[in-house]
């Protein structure tokens, strides 16, 4: 029995040195084609973009980016500032350009949206046996400026119900001014 299981073991090891001496080498790979869109506003997707915000946001945010007012049929290098609306069913972005195509302004409203993991924590440490009623994320950018970032939460309990400002990170901006409704 103690020869069975050394061969065994001799033979198991063989098969491993064996695999490791293996190689295969790969002369071709034909990747489909892909399509490249230009950062447009890479200032702007870098101030306003959240690793945390939900997919809605980051998706419409990307637009933003990669749009060139420039290419617009609305552009005429004649107006002081365009402004052009992206909009989905939860959520807008309202864009400001001036006359060489630069974006000045965003102001981002969406509905709906799904908490990041710091701020639902914040609520459930604070208010337990709160549930959330409506959930609004909102983002102020202003070219040059501190970009600005906060939820906006109703959260309710039975007939109780409470607005609170939360912002990023998961701090409660209204912590001592609840407004009970």
């Amino acid at each position: 029995m103690k020869t069975l299981l050394i061969g065994l073991s001799i033979l198991g090891l063989t098969n491993l040195a064996h695999a490791q001496n293996d190689t295969y080498v790969v002369n071709h790979v034909q990747l489909k084609e892909i399509e490249a869109t230009p950062n447009i506003n890479p200032i702007y997707f870098n101030a306003v973009h959240d690793k945390n915000a939900s997919q809605q946001v980051e998706i419409l945010e990307t637009e933003v980016e990669h749009f060139d007012i420039t290419k617009s049929p609305i552009f005429t290098n004649t107006f002081e500032t365009y402004t052009m609306l992206f909009q989905t069913t939860d959520g807008s972005i309202m864009a400001s350009y001036d006359e060489k195509g630069k974006l000045l302004n965003c102001v981002e409203k969406f509905e709906n949206v799904i908490l990041p993991e710091k701020v639902l924590q914040t609520l459930q440490s604070n208010y337990p046996d709160w549930t959330l009623n409506k959930t609004t994320y909102r983002v102020n950018y202003y070219q040059g400026e501190n970009v600005k970032k906060l939820y906006q939460v109703q959260i309710k309990n039975g007939e109780d119900k409470m607005n609170l400002k939360i912002d990023c990170q998961g701090e409660i901006l209204n912590h001592r001014n609840h407004n009970k409704l």
